[in-house]
């Protein structure tokens, strides 16, 4: 029963879409596609969080701008629909700044997690 308390929504979707010429090439997790092509997610539960992975193909740009957009839909507890739209952006960079960036580790691992699996 616990578990059941501390479930927050269900039904969850995820969908990502692209601007700005960037390409969505990759969804790294194993979510199966509803009916509308949209990504189903496991129950969003109080405390947890869900790593999810995409890989862009973003072209160079002159200005900084919106790329792209995320979505995430769930039923809450009432069984009431919740939607939450993300805007995504990256800072523009020279060349030899964006080589220079460190890796992210974090992102690394779950990168090799999920290509693994």
């Amino acid at each position: 029963m616990q578990g059941l308390a501390a479930t927050y929504g269900n039904g969850v979707t995820l969908t990502a879409s692209s601007q700005a010429g960037v390409q969505v090439l990759d969804l790294l997790n194993d979510f199966e596609l509803d009916n509308q092509g949209r990504y189903q997610l496991p129950n969003l539960i109080y405390s947890d969080s869900i790593d999810v992975v995409v890989r862009l193909k973003v072209p160079a740009i002159k200005e900084e701008q919106i790329l792209g957009k995320v979505t995430l839909s769930w039923l809450d507890g009432e069984r009431q629909k919740q939607t939450l739209t993300v805007n995504f952006q990256l800072p523009v960079l020279t060349k030899v700044e964006f080589e220079a960036l460190p890796s992210n580790q974090e992102v690394q691992q779950q990168v090799a997690l999920m290509m693994s699996a």
